[in-house]
C-alpha cells in the first residue's frame, strides 16, 4: 500500500494529497448538501404539522365565537331594572 505522505515527501510537492482531496471534496458536498436536503425536509414537515395545529385551533375559536352570538344575550339585574321599551 502507498503511503501518500511519504510519497509526497519524496516528490517535494503533495501532489497526492491535493489530488485525493479534490476528488473526495465533491463527495462532501454531496453529503452535506443531502443533510441539508433531509432537515429542510424534516423543518418543512414540522411547520405544516405546527400550521395545521393552528389552522385547527382558529376554526375551534372561530365556532366558540359563532357560538356566542347564536346564544340569546341574557339581561342583568341592572338592564331589567332600567331597561328601555324598546327592546
Amino acid at each position: 500500500m502507498l503511503d501518500i505522505d511519504r510519497f509526497d515527501h519524496f516528490v517535494g510537492e503533495p501532489l497526492i494529497r491535493r489530488y485525493y482531496e479534490q476528488l473526495h471534496q465533491k463527495e462532501n458536498q454531496q453529503d452535506q448538501l443531502t443533510q441539508l436536503l433531509k432537515v429542510q425536509a424534516q423543518q418543512s414537515a414540522e411547520q405544516a404539522e405546527r400550521q395545521q395545529k393552528h389552522d385547527e385551533m382558529m376554526l375551534k375559536a372561530m365556532e366558540q365565537l359563532d357560538q356566542k352570538e347564536q346564544r340569546p344575550k341574557k339581561h342583568g339585574i341592572w338592564s331589567r331594572l332600567f331597561r328601555s321599551d324598546d327592546d
